[in-house]
Order: C-alpha cells, then structure tokens, then sequence
C-alpha cells in the first residue's frame, strides 16, 4: 500500500547488466497498479522524495504487474537490490511521450512573442518567455514548446531510444 497519495511502490525481481544496458525487472505493488502516466523514464528511490536509487529508461516488456526496464547509461553503476522495494516515480505525462514519439512533427526554432505571457516546455517545465532564461524555443502545433535543450536530448537526439525501439 502506498505511503501517500500519488506514490507507487515496486519491488526488483531481477537484473542483468552489460557494457551498455541494465535490464531491470520490476513487480508493481497490487494496491498501486496500474500506474496511469507512462512507465518510462522513471527512478526508483529508497525513500519518498530521494534521490534516484536508481534510473530507467525504457519500458522493454510489460506482462501484468511484471515491467522490465532498460538503462543505457554505462557511467552510472548504480542498480536496483533484487528483494528491495522501491517508491517509484514516473518522469514523464502522456502528452511528453506522444511528442517525443511523433515522428511526423514539424518542430520549428521560434523566438518566444514578447507579450508578458509564457510557456512550459514539454519534458522539463522550463519557462520559455521573452523575460526568461529561455527566450527561444521550437515550436509544434499539436505539442506546444519545447527549450532548444530539452529539443535536442528528446525529439533530436531520441535520448531514451523511445522511436529505436519502436522502428521509427
């Protein structure tokens, strides 16, 4: 059962790791699944509000409460204790993942209107404003803005292999 409202709670079942990749097994808390925004990229932490334990990337394999994850970071070693049950936190909303796998998005580099409002950029809520750090921003009609940075790391750069997975 969760400790608060809006927390999930999983259990490590099994790892595996190479050079590139972590593939982590993950059993979701009965009373908490199914979590409702996407699995992925998450952390996994030791207490409510921590620091991650732990990061995944990508959902490999989802069968019942039973998700297996992938990490590729290779300069961080830190893995999840098979037996050790962790407070799970999703990253990411629908309407990130929908944007960042929507290949036929037309993103283009704006200056943001210098009209006293402002926006949040997808993936990282960033402030983009004409008074603000970021002044630009690429733009889409159907997901809104994103900073130049969160740009390059999820729609460009695919920083997650979401659309490698996928084939796109």
């Amino acid at each position: 059962m969760s400790d608060a409202p809006n927390t999930v709670r999983v259990v490590a079942t099994s790892k595996v790791a190479d050079a590139l990749r972590v593939h982590c097994e993950l059993s979701f808390d009965p009373a908490d699944y199914p979590y409702s925004g996407p699995l992925a990229p998450c952390a996994l932490d030791m207490t409510l509000y921590d620091n991650p334990a732990c990061e995944l990337h990508r959902m490999v394999e989802k069968v019942g409460k039973r998700v297996v994850f992938e990490r590729f970071d290779a300069l961080d070693n830190r893995v999840p204790e098979i037996g050790k049950t962790y407070f799970y936190r999703g990253y990411w909303i629908p309407e990130f993942l929908d944007a960042a796998m929507d290949t036929e998005a037309v993103w283009s580099l704006r200056d943001y209107p210098d009209n006293g409002d402002h926006d949040h950029s997808l993936f990282t809520w960033d402030t983009i404003a004409a008074y603000a750090d970021n002044k630009q921003g690429y733009f889409n009609e159907r997901h809104g803005w994103v900073t130049v940075e969160a740009y390059a790391q999820f729609i460009k750069g695919d920083l997650y292999r979401l659309r490698e997975a996928r084939g796109l």
